[in-house]
């Protein structure tokens, strides 16, 4: 636990935030193409079915922070935790 842990928590944290981004853009999609439900089902019925535009460019805006913001935290944690390996 003392050995093993601290020397691939890089590697589990990274993972972890590149699946999470990963996971966030998959559902996006699914949800557009295939109405699998979500952000991306709403954003594909704002655009295509009712054509209002300033509701898809709510939902972009919005899925464009939540991407800066995962980035902004990954980044945050990094540089944290592990400060050496950044540079």
């Amino acid at each position: 636990m003392h050995a093993v842990l601290p020397s691939t928590f890089t590697y589990l944290l990274s993972w972890t935030f590149l699946r999470s981004e990963i996971n966030f853009s998959v559902a996006v999609a699914m949800g557009a193409a295939a109405g699998a439900g979500g952000i991306g089902f709403e954003l594909f019925m704002a655009s295509g079915f009712y054509f209002d535009l300033s509701e898809v460019g709510m939902i972009t805006y919005m899925i464009l922070v939540f991407a800066i913001v995962l980035e902004f935290l990954s980044t945050r944690m990094k540089n944290r935790y592990f400060p050496a390996t950044m540079k």
